[in-house]
């Protein structure tokens, strides 16, 4: 596990958060929270890493689930996810692009975060993940590790509301956020 620097990932983006695994506890409790049919569900997790989220996502029975990363761990991601026997979601995609050129697929309704990237690439993201939601308008939920950079960066964006917040310990805390029903906001 441990921590792998920027550098190391071989990213040159100054707005690029080194690569930390989530408990898998934490994760599990954080998808719980969800209010959704899983089966019908679609995940897109942002900055996938070596596919931790994935592999959790995967044991349950998803519709599908996205992995997005920039940086060469999405090849672990891969192997991880190949390397599952008790795999219920059958369609998984990994996607090797920079998170802020992603167009979000209409049918998303989950998006996991677990603080890869803050600043303009953060903003550029909440605006696809607006875009997304304003071309079909659902209920999408989204869950941030380590949320300060996304509270900052969501300041003006009145069609989400934070509905759940949890200090896990004194240096992870998390947000769970859900876009307002469109027309209302």
């Amino acid at each position: 596990m441990g921590r792998v620097s920027v550098e190391k990932l071989g990213l040159d983006n100054s707005e690029s958060i080194e690569y930390a695994s989530v408990s898998y506890r934490h994760i599990i409790e954080m998808l719980n929270r969800i209010p959704v049919d899983k089966s019908k569900s679609t995940l897109l997790d942002y900055g996938c890493g070596k596919g931790r989220v994935l592999v959790i996502a995967s044991a349950d029975r998803f519709k599908r689930i996205i992995g997005v990363e920039i940086s060469r761990l999405i090849s672990t991601a891969r192997e991880n996810i190949h390397g599952m026997r008790h795999r219920e979601t059958e369609d998984v995609v990994l996607e090797q692009c920079d998170a802020a050129e992603y167009d979000i697929p209409l049918d998303v309704n989950i998006i996991f975060f677990f603080n890869p990237f803050r600043g303009s690439t953060l903003i550029s993201v909440v605006e696809k993940i607006r875009s997304s939601y304003e071309k079909s308008p659902r209920d999408i939920f989204i869950i941030f590790f380590n949320n300060d950079h996304f509270e900052k960066a969501i300041i003006s964006h009145h069609w989400l509301s934070k509905i759940y917040q949890s200090d896990f310990h004194h240096n992870i805390s998390c947000g769970l956020y859900r876009t307002f029903p469109y027309g209302k906001n």
